[in-house]
C-alpha cells in the first residue's frame, strides 16, 4: 500500500473509532489495538497486547539510536531511500496545503455513543 493510501485508510479508521468508541479517545493503546484488527486476522487478547510496548516507542528508540546517536545505521540502501521518501510524504500529508486540512488539522465529532463497534469485517470490540 502506498504511503498516501495508507494514511488515508488509517485516517478514516481512526476517525471512525474516535467517533464511535469513547474509550479510543482516551486510550492510544486500545485505539492501536482496534486499528491493527482492521488490517490483520491476527487475534491477540487485549490484555496481552497491552503488555507490549507501543509500536511508536519501538520506532522512536530505533530512530534515536540510528539518527541521534549514529549507531547501527541501516545497511540496505533501499531502506534508507524508502525512509527518506516516507518521511517526505508524511510531512506533506500532515501539513496544510492549498487550504485543505492535513492529518494534524482534522476535527472529530464529539459523541456519547456506546463503546461496542464493528470493524469493516464485522468483528465486534
Amino acid at each position: 500500500m502506498e504511503t498516501k493510501e495508507e494514511f488515508k485508510k488509517v485516517s478514516e479508521i481512526v476517525e471512525h473509532l474516535l467517533e464511535t468508541n469513547v474509550r479510543c479517545r482516551n486510550d492510544d493503546k486500545f485505539l492501536t489495538y482496534l486499528v491493527m484488527r482492521e488490517f490483520t486476522n491476527i487475534f491477540i487478547p487485549f490484555e496481552d497486547f497491552n503488555k507490549m510496548p507501543a509500536f511508536e516507542t519501538i520506532k522512536r528508540v530505533r530512530a534515536k539510536i540510528q539518527n541521534t546517536e549514529g549507531r547501527y545505521p541501516p545497511t540496505d540502501q533501499d531502506v534508507i531511500e524508502k525512509r527518506k521518501h516516507r518521511e517526505a510524504e508524511v510531512k506533506d500529508f500532515i501539513t496544510i496545503k492549498d487550504g485543505r486540512e492535513g492529518l494534524g488539522m482534522s476535527t472529530m465529532a464529539m459523541t456519547t455513543r456506546g463503546t461496542e463497534v464493528k470493524n469493516t469485517r464485522g468483528n465486534r470490540y
